[in-house]
């Protein structure tokens, strides 16, 4: 069964909603891609936050997401990366999906209001 892939803003809501995750950052650091941090800063195009792409296994029934996230440190960042994993899995289910979630941030608490 064939499906499209989602959009990396779909995805993005759903990994911005998981409790615990304070931040989603570009997939692929602009160190890693000199020429996308060029063409983005040209064309004020931004690298998408999450990276979706087709399984080579079976395209249309695989995928494959890479994501970077700030978690907060009111939670354990293994169980966060965990629950994102999950999510995302539950929102492309029936597609098989592998997904790679590095932390690339822990931020403390918030201070509190004045």
């Amino acid at each position: 069964m064939n499906q499209p892939l989602p959009a990396a803003d779909e995805l993005y809501e759903v990994i911005r909603s998981v409790d615990g995750v304070t931040a989603v950052y570009p997939a692929r650091p602009a160190w890693q891609n000199i020429a996308g941090a060029a063409l983005s800063a040209v064309t004020g195009v931004q690298l998408p936050p999450v990276l979706v792409l087709p399984g080579a296994e079976a395209p249309g029934t695989t995928a494959e997401v890479r994501t970077r996230i700030g978690v907060s440190s009111a939670h354990r960042a293994p169980d966060v990366c965990r629950d994102v994993a999950a999510a995302v899995r539950r929102h492309l289910d029936p597609l098989t999906v592998t997904v790679n979630v590095q932390v690339a941030a822990i931020s403390g608490p918030l201070p509190l209001p004045r």
